[in-house]
């Protein structure tokens, strides 16, 4: 359960159900009713986070999933499971009724800051979820708390995105993450952490490693298998 102490609120809830279901009543099953933009953009958003790690064979929890679309470009990853968590009644209910009858896939309702909802998987995805402006203003609590629960439960590490602060114009409705907070928090959970911004010009992508064992004699990451 969420306390009242988390950077989340019922109130913060009823905001982003409200909005989604007004897109997803506006534009109907599809990117635009996730607020993507431009169709093709959320393609490129999955490969980037989908590039750091071989996911053949394991298990995906995806934060903030919409109607589940990771789980179909997945597909060609040949995933063991998918378990995506959505806030928004509406995306998800969509989502099952266009996914629900594919094995490996489970899309559940609920708050992305809920523990009661996590599994353990081996690696998490987040697209998008950090990208709207809370009515607190407490978005890198929310991050770092969001972050940390990930972490904690995945084997191989989780891969983010997020929109940059260092923009000349700013949507009243979103919010912009500053890189520099993002390594900060990401440094608080793991030594091995990669930073991508060469997609778009105003995205990033963030990827915490669980392999940060590294050999003192060449201090490199283990798991890179370099030889002297």
């Amino acid at each position: 359960m969420i306390s009242d102490n988390e950077p989340w609120s019922s109130d913060e809830s009823q905001t982003v159900i409200e909005r989604y279901e007004a897109r997803l009543r506006k534009y109907g099953f599809g990117e635009e009713a996730l607020g993507w933009g431009k169709k093709g953009r959320q393609q490129l958003r999955f490969s980037v986070l989908a590039s750091h790690w071989d996911l053949r064979g394991k298990t995906v929890l995806d934060l903030g999933a919409g109607f589940g679309d990771f789980y179909e470009f997945s597909k060609q990853l040949h995933l063991r499971e998918y378990v995506g968590i959505d806030l928004t009644p509406g995306l998800v209910a969509a989502g099952n009724k266009k996914y629900g009858s594919n094995q490996g896939f489970s899309l559940k309702l609920g708050s992305a800051t809920d523990e009661s909802l996590f599994e353990e998987c081996d690696v998490t995805v987040i697209s998008g979820l950090f990208n709207f402006r809370l009515n607190s203003g407490r978005n890198r609590e929310f991050i770092n708390t969001v972050l940390g629960l990930a972490y904690k439960y995945s084997s191989l590490g989780v891969a983010c995105n997020f929109v940059t602060d260092r923009v000349d114009f700013k949507d009243p409705l979103m919010h912009y993450q500053s890189p520099s907070d993002v390594l900060d928090i990401a440094y608080g959970c793991t030594r091995n952490v990669t930073l991508r911004q060469d997609y778009m010009p105003f995205e990033y992508s963030v990827f915490l490693d669980r392999r940060d064992h590294f050999a003192p004699e060449s201090a490199v990451f283990s798991h890179l298998g370099w030889e002297k």
